[in-house]
């Protein structure tokens, strides 16, 4: 009987010592994330330029896109996606001499087919074509919004990152993940909590099975 007790006195001190470290372990959790600069941060994808005719599969067919009377040489769809995936907003005074995020295509662009957000917004940020350029703000980007850009090129467009005079703010390209990943990568910080409650929990159950066998 007295092994039984001297068991359980065990696991109950190492359960207690594993819930003890939840505590301290949020704490060095949100003090190195108010350590972290807080710097801003957009993630930039571009899809592949996709040509809006497809000849291979018709051979021998004659297509052409007209706009507004003119025939379009080439065409192609250029499709970006700017992410705020920091932890605060772009604002309009971060773009230095309000300047704005700059994608040059190298193609003329024949017109912006359409720009939205997510979430949608009533005011959707000023984007405007330059030429062979896309211009995008000077406008607050809240953290955690996309503008999602859509154009018609005439030829195919290239797909390097934009130039940006963004103040304090990194801007790279959004690494090709799928829908599943991005959720986990936002949950990853709940994982550690999740198993040191779960480990503790176990304890419990197993100081609670040893009581009721002894």
């Amino acid at each position: 009987m007295s092994e039984n007790v001297s068991l359980v006195a065990a696991i109950a001190g190492v359960a207690i010592a594993l819930l003890a470290l939840i505590p301290a372990a949020l704490s060095t959790f949100y003090a190195r994330r108010q350590a972290q600069p807080q710097r801003k941060k957009l993630a930039v994808s571009i899809l592949t330029p996709a040509p809006l005719l497809n000849r291979e599969a018709m051979p021998g067919a004659e297509m052409e896109v007209v706009i507004e009377g003119k025939p379009v040489k080439d065409p192609h769809i250029f499709v970006a996606t700017i992410e705020n995936v920091g932890r605060l907003g772009i604002k309009s005074e971060d773009f230095d001499r309000q300047r704005p995020i700059t994608f040059t295509l190298g193609v003329p662009i024949v017109s912006i087919l359409e720009v939205s957000t997510t979430p949608q917004v009533s005011a959707v940020p000023n984007v405007q074509q330059d030429g062979w350029n896309i211009n995008v703000g000077p406008d607050l980007i809240p953290a955690g919004q996309s503008i999602i850009i859509q154009a018609l090129t005439s030829g195919e467009p290239n797909t390097e990152l934009p130039e940006h005079h963004l103040a304090d703010t990194i801007v790279e390209r959004a690494p090709e993940s799928t829908p599943v990943q991005r959720a986990a990568r936002y949950l990853e910080p709940l994982v550690g909590l999740a198993s040191t409650l779960a480990l503790g929990g176990i304890m419990i159950a197993i100081v609670s099975l040893i009581q009721a066998w002894s």
